[in-house]
């Protein structure tokens, strides 16, 4: 997948990036439990791994976070609920590395084709 996004985009092009973090306290508190155990997420790695695959890959982070405690079930409950999609709809995601999602910002390094 990665690939394909750097053969679509021009050199200096960005990309938003987001995919569960499997380093996130959500995952190591809820272990087997975890919300971001699915089917569907197929590759699953922690922030530090992401990060450095992107790199690999021919990317260059412009922003890396990751967002609260969306896997954490007590933090999707009232009141704490509250506190937890009220950061999220205020900020997105945070400069941290333990939250429930990877999130990145990366440009296509400039010497790239």
């Amino acid at each position: 997948m990665l690939q394909l996004v750097k053969k679509h985009l021009e050199p200096g092009g960005v990309f938003i990036f987001t995919t569960p973090n499997l380093t996130g306290y959500g995952a190591r508190m809820m272990k087997e439990q975890w919300l971001g155990y699915r089917e569907d997420h197929v590759s699953l790695k922690g922030y530090d791994d992401w990060v450095a695959l992107l790199k690999e890959t021919g990317f260059t982070p412009v922003y890396c976070g990751s967002t609260f405690f969306s896997g954490i079930p007590w933090f999707n409950r009232f009141p704490l609920g509250i506190v937890n999609w009220g950061l999220l709809f205020l900020f997105g995601s945070w400069k941290w590395r333990s939250g429930e999602s990877f999130v990145g910002l990366f440009k296509k390094d400039s010497l790239q084709q």
